[in-house]
């Protein structure tokens, strides 16, 4: 474009014979800037943060009633860009945080950062309605969104006899060893204290009877613990109940028996009212006899 401009100019000006400086001048400011190289337009890409995950999602479990942390961790973050976590939760998206400022009303949530690159969401206490999907997003252009499935798992406890049998309940005979086992299971991190209990009184550490021990082996996904009472009495009968921790738990019924079998104690009652009444018919049986 400049050099037909100056090309038509030279032309007028040798035409007519001009020897205007001023337009000389022109001439060579304009031949000039032509012979200049045009400026270079940067083509670098603009850097974008990414997760530090691939996958961009992953399952998370946690017992329930325990404090669960969900991660984010996202290289290449900028000044202008925050990192969010939101919930969502029957078609809806719940905004929880925000950097590490708490937007939800659930005081149960808070979010805190841990250097170099992890945007940590906390919940204290998981519910087993808490479960569900978690999203934690970058505000880049385009964002980005990282998914955490939180699974809830609520244990469960049964209480069993010596031979590894369920019970509701249990007779032993007096002067016998009470020997019961509590078996926990879907706890994939046990984490709470596993307690005995004879109505409320709690015999983990009692030893105001003596003749008392507890017995707790954690597995790979629960525990088990052994209650032995050694040289029971009729004191030792009552309810006695497995629990872990406020979460959940369990109760058998126990009996010690002295000298009786299960059936008299159940029967045995009626028998001793019939006893009772038997002279008193005896008597009236005569006397109807004696007034015929």
């Amino acid at each position: 474009m400049w050099i037909l401009v100056v090309a038509i100019l030279s032309h007028m000006l040798i035409k007519s014979g001009s020897d205007d400086a001023h337009i000389e001048m022109l001439l060579k400011m304009l031949s000039y800037e032509t012979t200049e190289p045009a400026p270079t337009v940067s083509t670098t890409p603009a850097i974008l943060p990414f997760f530090e995950d691939s996958s961009s999602s992953t399952n998370v479990t946690a017992q329930l009633g325990t404090n669960v942390l969900l991660h984010c961790k996202v290289n290449d973050l900028t000044d202008k860009m925050s990192v969010s976590w939101l919930r969502r939760h029957e078609g809806k998206l719940h905004l929880l945080s925000v950097g590490v400022e708490p937007y939800s009303s659930d005081g149960r949530y808070s979010a805190m950062f841990s250097r170099p690159n992890d945007w940590q969401l906390r919940l204290e206490y998981a519910q087993h309605q808490d479960q569900g999907q978690y999203e934690c997003q970058v505000s880049s252009h385009p964002p980005i969104v990282y998914i955490v499935y939180l699974h809830v798992v609520v244990p469960e406890l049964e209480i069993a006899d010596e031979r590894g049998l369920p019970i509701r309940n249990k007779f032993y005979n007096e002067g016998s060893t009470i020997e019961l086992k509590c078996v926990i299971s879907r706890v994939p991190q046990p984490s709470h204290f596993i307690m005995w209990k004879h109505g409320t009184r709690i015999l983990n550490y009692d030893t105001t009877r003596g003749g008392i021990s507890v017995k707790t082996d954690i597995l790979e996904t629960g525990a088990k613990s052994r209650l032995f009472i050694a040289n029971a009495n009729i004191h030792d009968s009552g309810n006695y109940s497995c629990a872990l921790g406020e979460v959940a738990s369990t109760t058998v019924s126990v009996h010690v028996l002295n000298g009786e079998t299960p059936a008299a104690m159940q029967h045995g009652g009626a028998k001793g009212v019939g006893v009772r009444w038997l002279p008193l018919l005896l008597l009236l049986c005569t006397v109807l006899y004696q007034a015929r």
